[in-house]
């Protein structure tokens, strides 16, 4: 089953959502003795989703946990049949919402409340909802839902006192997997179970994977006490710690539908990748590039007769242990790292804990995004972009850029920070790609500004190199070799901007631009076409803050600044079928997105629009009326 996926500006806390405990709340609670959870995702309903469920039944666990996707199209009456039919009608088995669910239509809250009567557990009133928690012989559970509820997590976690804690949901973000996800969950329900010591388990991606012990999730950063550096890696990557302050993340959605490989922190074989969005943070990845075949994920908790001590280790239906770890549980608060700058800022705040007696997490803070700085002027005589000072801007200067990506440098443009606000981010990338190939002297070619002005149209776009990166070091056929990068090195291209998803499944995400805003480039947004259905808008961390024309089937985007309309192709021909969006701002921010000219018809592949010197007569709305208020962002 497919469910069309919506991004809701406003957050509902369900502070009261059900909470289920079959346990005390004194002394700290641990599980039973070697009590075996299997954890599997993204199954289906067919035959390797049956050898799954005979391998989880053959290995003696005691509770599945099921993280998202579970029949797909297959039907949710044969997925259900399939579970009762091998492990039992009353075998504790519980889920979390995935993208391709429907929770309550396809009757998974109804299955899973109707598993937690049979597990001895009082079910809440009505209908189970997506983010719910239950705690089951001494293992505490918190299932979050879609796009993230790091508000319930709190209210779940903040005073519980269970040794062992496990937060479940179906979707990822982009460094938390090895495949081609982007950032969807939210980073606020990883930091959150980090806080709380708690175990994240999730699916999505059809891989298995698993980190070291970290001590954040949004900065990558490893425990390098519990994983002592060797040779610039932080090392001993299967014993692994978790407290407050302390977790460790893993991917298992090798359950049945599909297994895909692995896209990123390459090469596929450990330490894997360190590089920017890695770090050395993955201990294991199991995918097609390791001849990846379907299972689960086991862990056994309370082991050797210590109530503090797990094992896990993932086995496939072959027999054939791909994966073996141990993990301690301890209740020694730590402080959290520092905050570092990164990526995709969460703006905001989230909860603060409410204070516990044991463990006492360390609140929560939420990397708060460092407002825009004034750019220094570059001085006269330099060109900027320019970061070895050669008089050209070329692809050595943008390897200058990626080795200081994110970091703080004194050195302005020789350490690739060329406008020199001390920090090496997107903004320098911006200077460096819209001055590639000129060259000081008579002849250079006039600097295009990134941020288009009020009367500027910009009357050409530079061409970068084409450095993306490939598994086999050898650059492409177009990519031009600089003079001080040896032969055959690849230089990586990071993606500075990632979405969420389409609304629509398929072929349905086509064609994309950025829109810059004049005056703040934090307030820039996305737009993109779902030729299924309408045109999405996002802001740079990846959320969605529009849906525009959902009923109509939109196929191009072309993106032009101080665009006199004429309301034409190309090719001259006159045209009813188009949707042409304003983006207006107002005063210090603000966002697009006013549909001007709408219409039923679908425009074809590579449709584009002539420039003229009238606006036609057919405008509804004026160019700063909003399209969506209620999910128009306020101005700072």
């Amino acid at each position: 089953m497919n469910k069309t996926v919506f991004a809701v500006l406003i957050t509902l806390t369900l502070i009261a959502s059900c909470l289920f405990s079959a346990q005390g709340t004194s002394a700290a609670t641990s599980t039973d003795p070697n009590f075996k959870v299997a954890f599997i995702g993204d199954s289906g309903a067919g035959s390797n989703f049956q050898s799954v469920l005979n391998l989880i039944k053959s290995e003696g666990a005691q509770l599945v946990m099921h993280q998202g996707d579970f029949d797909y199209s297959d039907g949710p009456q044969k997925w259900m049949d399939m579970i009762n039919a091998t492990l039992g009608p009353n075998f504790p088995y519980l889920g979390s919402d995935g993208n391709h669910d429907n929770w309550d239509s396809d009757g998974y809250a109804a299955f899973f409340k109707d598993r937690l009567v049979k597990m001895g557990l009082p079910p809440p009133a009505g209908n189970l909802p997506a983010s719910y928690t239950a705690t089951y012989k001494g293992l505490k559970m918190v299932f979050s839902k879609e796009r993230g509820d790091p508000a319930f997590i709190t209210s779940a976690l903040a005073g519980d006192n269970h040794v062992w804690k496990v937060c479940s949901w179906h979707e990822n973000q982009n460094y938390m997997q090895l495949g081609s996800k982007g950032n969807e969950q939210g980073w606020p329900d990883y930091e959150t179970c980090r806080q709380y010591g708690s175990i994240i388990a999730t699916g999505h991606e059809h891989t298995y994977e698993r980190t070291k012990t970290l001590l954040s999730t949004q900065n990558l950063t490893v425990d390098t006490v519990q994983h002592p550096v060797v040779g610039g890696v932080p090392g001993n990557p299967d014993s692994l710690l978790v407290a407050p302050g302390k977790t460790f993340v893993f991917v298992s959605g090798n359950g049945g539908n599909g297994i895909r490989n692995q896209d990123r922190c390459l090469p596929t074989t450990y330490p894997y990748g360190g590089g920017v969005g890695c770090n050395y943070i993955w201990a294991k990845a199991y995918t097609t590039d390791q001849g990846a075949k379907y299972g689960s994920l086991f862990i056994t908790f309370n082991v050797d007769g210590n109530p503090n001590k797990a094992r896990g280790y993932f086995k496939n239906i072959s027999g054939e242990t791909i994966d073996q770890f141990e993990v301690t549980a301890s209740s020694t608060p730590i402080s959290p790292p520092p905050t570092t700058p990164t990526r995709t800022p969460t703006p905001g705040s989230s909860p603060t804990p409410t204070p516990i007696r044991t463990p006492t997490p360390t609140p929560i803070r939420t990397p708060t995004p460092t407002p825009l700085r004034t750019p220094t002027p570059t001085p006269a005589g330099e060109l900027p972009g320019d970061a070895n000072r050669d008089g050209r801007v070329d692809g050595v200067d943008y390897v200058v850029w990626f080795n200081h990506y994110g970091t703080n440098v004194n050195n302005g443009p020789a350490g690739g920070d060329f406008d020199r606000s001390g920090f090496v981010d997107g903004v320098d990338y911006v200077i460096w790609f819209n001055h590639y190939g000129q060259t000081i002297g008579p002849t250079s070619t006039p600097t295009i500004s990134p941020t288009p002005g009020p009367s500027a149209t910009p009357t050409r776009t530079p061409t970068p190199p084409a450095v993306t990166p490939t598994r086999t070091p050898t650059p492409g056929p177009q990519s031009p070799t600089p003079t001080s990068v040896p032969p055959g090195q690849v230089v990586p291209v990071l993606p500075t901007v990632e979405t969420g998803p389409a609304h629509n499944s398929g072929d349905t995400a086509d064609d994309s631009a950025i829109w810059i805003h004049p005056t703040n480039l934090g307030l820039s947004t996305v737009i993109g076409d779902d030729k299924n259905g309408g045109m999405m808008v996002w802001n740079l961390d990846g959320t969605e803050l529009q849906y525009l024309d959902p009923t109509k089937r939109l196929n191009n985007v072309d993106l032009r600044y101080n665009f006199p309309l004429v309301g034409q192709y190309t090719g001259g021909t006159p045209h009813s079928s188009v949707t042409l969006v304003g983006v207006g701002y107002e005063n210090a921010g603000s966002f697009p997105a006013n549909i001007i000219i709408s219409s039923i018809g679908n425009p074809g592949s590579g449709s584009r629009l002539k420039s003229g010197t009238t606006v036609p007569e057919v405008l509804p709305v004026p160019w700063s009326a909003p399209m969506m208020p209620e999910a128009r962002p306020k101005a700072a």
